[in-house]
């Protein structure tokens, strides 16, 4: 599968669009030069936070973790977060925990809103109540197609397997990928 190609300055602009879905505001991405490491100040319950985007091919080190905790210092943030479209190296996950910097993979404009799963749930969905509202027509009982199953253990079914699906399509979503992988970035950072 082929990345889209998109410059520093638009991936800036995708992720502003992600952290106001996430319920951030007065999301404001800084100037290019001299930006001290922070592409995005945001406020989110009484907290500004700095950002720093990373679009990347490989995972992000923790130089991104170091420049955005100085960046959000120069700042004067209450917190500091990186936000990238691929995943971080062990490193840039210890060093976040110390230093309690905020880490957001797998935003990536390439992806869909809705994966495969989502797709499946939305159509076992429609299904449902498409069968429900046939029903009460009278054009077909769904307890008729399954003989000595009652209709409503079949629509528990479904529904069960409804909820189950939207839980696996979120956590897939929302995952965090944890790699053991350095970059160049850091094995040069630690000679």
């Amino acid at each position: 599968m082929s990345r889209k190609a998109i410059d520093g300055y638009e991936y800036e602009k995708v992720c502003a669009e992600y952290l106001r879905r996430k319920g951030f505001r007065k999301v404001r991405v800084t100037k290019a030069s001299r930006d001290q490491g922070v592409d995005i100040l945001a406020k989110k319950r009484r907290k500004t936070y700095a950002v720093q985007c990373k679009y990347y091919a490989t995972p992000v080190g923790n130089k991104a973790v170091q420049e955005v905790y100085a960046g959000a210092t120069f700042y004067g943030c209450d917190r500091a977060m990186v936000i990238t479209n691929a995943s971080f190296t062990k490193g840039a996950y210890e060093l976040a925990e110390t230093l309690d910097v905020e880490l957001v993979s797998d935003v990536d404009p390439s992806r869909t809103m809705f994966g495969f799963v989502d797709l499946i749930a939305v159509l076992l969905l429609l299904t449902v109540i498409g069968c429900y509202l046939a029903e009460r027509k009278g054009f077909f009982s769904l307890s008729g197609l399954i003989p000595g199953v009652a209709r409503e253990w079949l629509y528990l079914g479904a529904g069960m397997i409804l909820v189950l699906l939207i839980i696996l399509g979120s956590l897939r979503r929302n995952r965090y990928r944890f790699r053991d992988e350095e970059t160049e970035e850091e094995d040069e950072a630690e000679q």
